[in-house]
């Protein structure tokens, strides 16, 4: 029954999502198409459903490799990654993503290093996108976390070293390697710097919270083996009393056991040995 009720759940929440989808597609069309006062209209919808299809893709590969861990280990179900995700890829893509789209847009191919028609660089462009949203399908498919940004940017130079062949131009006064190169080497740092951080965090966490918690548990199962043969060698004692001892022990015991669970007792009121001892314990 619980099952078939999940079942339910997530069929809603897909439908939901899918009829968002739906919604913001037609809008953007709709919104684009006012834009671009109507021109090349079949090139705008196609380079749109293009965009959706790479957007398709990034979440099935991206968004899996941020919220893998998490789902995985049940931290967070499918739906909560996915309104997460959607929140926050939104909102980064909104707030930071301007320079790394001028970047692509601007900072590999050179437009000057050969006369391109403005419709040129638009099939560069849609060709890079296609290509890349077709490898992420591809990488999904067979279940490898690749790279988005590799994927575009590999897209973007593939297709302009094709446009100068074609045009009988030289490749190296189309691509800006320079510019390349400062991408391909935060390609290595980023790992390096991530794995450095996380290692700094982790050993934080270890020493501070996982560490720390084998230490409490180990003292805390020491402390209660303690306080076992203390009531051992408690029992001992009070059975090698004489009678009237017992009695007057007894006595005590009964005052400091009436007192004892009180929240805001005095151990100072205390007056048999074996309570101030657990009350050392207990406070330990």
């Amino acid at each position: 029954m619980a099952q078939t009720q999940s079942s339910a759940n997530l069929k809603l929440i897909n439908t939901v999502f899918a009829a968002m989808l739906v919604g913001m597609v037609g809008y953007f069309i709709y919104w684009g198409l006012g834009y671009t006062h109507y021109n090349h209209s079949g090139l705008f919808i196609l380079a749109t459903f293009f965009g959706v299809f790479m957007a398709f893709n990034v979440g099935g590969n991206d968004i899996a490799n941020s919220f893998g861990t998490s789902v995985g280990s049940g931290t967070l179900t499918i739906p909560q990654a996915l309104l997460i995700a959607a929140v926050f890829e939104v909102s980064g893509a909104v707030i930071a993503g301007g320079e790394v789209t001028d970047t692509i847009r601007k900072g590999i191919v050179d437009l000057n290093g050969m006369h391109l028609d403005p419709m040129q660089f638009v099939f560069i462009m849609m060709s890079a996108l296609l290509a890349a949203a077709l490898w992420l399908l591809f990488a999904s498919h067979k279940g490898l976390p690749v790279s988005t940004t590799h994927a575009i940017i590999g897209g973007i130079v593939g297709s302009a070293l094709c446009m100068a062949a074609l045009n009988g131009v030289d490749s190296v006064a189309l691509i800006q390697w320079d510019k390349l190169g400062e991408i391909a080497l935060s390609w290595i740092l980023s790992p390096v710097l991530g794995g450095i951080v996380s290692y700094l965090l982790f050993s934080r966490i270890k020493k501070n919270v996982l560490d720390y918690n084998s230490w409490a548990d180990n003292t805390l199962k020491g402390i209660k083996l303690e306080k076992k043969a203390y009531k051992e060698e408690h029992r001992l004692f009070f059975e090698a009393l004489s009678e009237s001892e017992k009695v007057e022990y007894a006595t005590k015991m009964a005052h400091d056991a009436q007192i004892y669970d009180e929240p805001d007792f005095d151990p100072e009121e205390l007056q048999s040995e074996y309570y101030r001892g657990l009350h050392r314990f207990d406070s330990r």
